[in-house]
């Protein structure tokens, strides 16, 4: 079965959660939607194919468009779950060490004798073992994942998926995304943040500015980010929640040390210091079953802030993150690509967090 083939059976298995997100994306964006029926979708709750018969949608020159969340996109050159790949690694291995317990098999040959070696090491290649098994044949490898299904459960347990870093996206749609260009995005976030006024008036801007700029920087970690959250029975909201997605760095290693399958971020664009209640705010916001983890961005603090956040996490073991101008300029900073540093390092600022985790852990202020 072909990559198109089964893209095309999980998007109508999922079309209603594509639906949603499409329509999550739209309403963070400021896009227009349109009520209409749907196409199909599986219900795994009635085990039947089912329709919505008037839904909100993404409606482009009269097409109905899903969104896909691009930590869920992969490059097929990257993509190992293949029937090509289980053959020539999973498949051809376990057969090469089995025809080795074969007494005399004609398949057996042996390298050339290393010192005090009257015969050398045996070997079988994988080219004598594919030609007389005919192994390609799609129902050869069927019948064997039939008679090993050991073999077959180890290959599907691997990890053959990984999200696409922001060059990788560029790639495979063809576009040309150069060192240069990369580096000139990371300066016109700089430029950006750095031209929005503090106080009140510029909020809103200022608010709008730091969700593209966090989902860009923590991408993949952090994804599906939502403004506005309600919680507590909608007593309580969120300026920007994000869903811990990360298998590697800093946000997956946090999740083995405190809860946090989701981070709250709240945006302060003050003029001045922060006090005691912006600290109380997001820590009200805690709870132990979905995130003790925030964020507090804003735009510069003073000393008493890194010794409350030190506080919160020696009392409660609630990790407050202070993020502030200076910090995120020193993130995409370590992010650019230099003559030394040709290798996109998607990770590389995320040693700015592991300081300022240790730094709180203990009360280095």
């Amino acid at each position: 079965m072909g990559n198109d083939t089964i893209s095309d059976i999980v998007t109508n298995l999922i079309r209603y959660q594509l639906i949603q997100y499409t329509n999550e994306q739209c309403v963070l964006n400021g896009i227009p939607t349109e009520k209409q029926i749907s196409k199909p979708y599986w219900n795994d709750i009635s085990s039947r194919w089912e329709k919505e018969e008037s839904i909100d949608q993404l409606i482009i020159h009269g097409k109905r468009i899903l969104l896909v969340p691009k930590n869920i996109v992969f490059s097929e050159s990257n993509y190992t779950f293949t029937k090509e790949r289980f053959v020539q690694h999973d498949m051809l291995e376990f057969l090469q060490e089995k025809e080795l317990q074969v007494p005399n098999s004609p398949l057996i040959k042996h390298r050339v004798p290393k010192k005090n070696q009257d015969i050398g090491e045996a070997f079988v290649t994988k080219k004598s073992i594919r030609e007389r098994e005919h192994i390609d044949k799609k129902q050869n490898v069927l019948k064997f994942s039939s008679k090993y299904p050991a073999i077959m459960e180890t290959f599907k347990n691997k990890q053959h998926f990984k999200s696409l870093n922001v060059v990788e996206l560029y790639e495979i749609q063809e576009d040309s995304f150069s060192d240069d260009d990369y580096n000139n995005l990371l300066d016109a976030f700089i430029k950006t943040l750095k031209s929005i006024p503090r106080g009140k008036n510029y909020a809103n801007d200022y608010h709008e500015f730091i969700l593209g700029l966090l989902t860009f920087i923590f991408y993949p970690s952090l994804s599906h980010p939502k403004k506005e959250t309600p919680i507590d029975n909608t007593r309580k909201r969120i300026d920007i929640t994000y869903v811990n997605t990360a298998d590697t760095g800093f946000f997956c290693n946090l999740k083995s040390e405190i809860t946090s399958n989701y981070i709250y971020v709240e945006c302060k664009n003050y003029s001045g210091k922060l006090s005691n209640p912006e600290f109380d705010q997001l820590a009200g916001r805690f709870n132990e079953s979905s995130s003790k983890v925030g964020m507090l961005v804003c735009r510069e603090v003073d000393d008493f802030a890194y010794e409350r956040a030190a506080g919160q996490y020696r009392r409660q073991n609630e990790l407050l993150l202070i993020i502030t101008d200076e910090l995120l300029i020193s993130m995409l900073n370590d992010m650019k690509l230099s003559e030394n540093n040709n290798t996109t390092s998607f990770l590389a600022h995320e040693k700015r967090l592991y300081e300022l985790k240790r730094n709180i852990e203990v009360e280095r202020y």
